[in-house]
């Protein structure tokens, strides 16, 4: 086993799985949406059998291939730290060193930003938050809470701000996330960027079955 620096330990992280994520991605958004189209239009003559064998089998198949992506992200990382021996540095502790492997830099300053009174956060602080969001067309909400926020804890000095006290703020100041937010989170994106695949291959349907 060797050691190595959690940011060093990204880096490789990051050149081992970068094609192999990047795969299962173009699957997930093209590949599987494909095989749904063609397994019902294939199996079904009538629009509506059609429209919910499609449905019912992209369901399935996206469940499938969800178990198998959970898999080898499980594997990929078990098999890592077997032979990689994952060092915190600058004081991180080990859930934080794995924070970091996983996501690099976007996790360091995450965690510097965790320890941060809000009171303290500056344009750049806000504007980084705000961006790990990346909710469809909600990017000004972020801000708006997180300035919000930040002018909260300076009327209120004396509040806590771990995770606890950032809980109540927000439901002191009705700063909760709609539901529009939690749609366009990349989360579910992704989801709906495969159904929309799907309608497309649905509605133009290219090899005219």
């Amino acid at each position: 086993m060797f050691g190595m620096i959690d940011y060093r330990a990204h880096k490789l992280w990051w050149l081992l799985t970068v094609i192999p994520f990047f795969l299962i991605k173009l699957i997930s958004f093209f590949g599987v949406p494909f095989i749904s189209y063609y397994l019902g239009f294939s199996n079904f003559n009538e629009w509506w059998s059609i429209a919910l064998a499609v449905i019912f089998i992209h369901i399935i198949a996206e469940a499938l291939f969800g178990a198998i992506v959970f898999a080898f992200d499980f594997v990929a990382k078990r098999v890592f730290v077997f032979f990689i021996d994952v060092i915190p540095a600058d004081g991180r502790n080990e859930t934080q060193a794995n924070a970091v492997l996983l996501n690099g830099d976007k996790a360091i300053k995450s965690i510097e930003l965790t320890s941060k009174n809000p009171a303290l956060f500056t344009d750049d602080d806000i504007n980084f938050l705000s961006g790990l969001e990346r909710s469809w067309f909600q990017s000004s909400k972020a801000k708006e809470r997180l300035l919000a926020l930040k002018n909260y804890y300076l009327e209120n000095p004396g509040k806590d701000y771990d995770d606890d006290g950032l809980m109540n703020a927000n439901s002191e100041l009705g700063l909760n996330r709609s539901w529009v937010e939690i749609a366009g989170h990349p989360q579910f994106r992704k989801y709906w960027i495969a159904y929309a695949i799907l309608i497309a291959y649905s509605l133009l349907n290219p090899l005219k079955l």
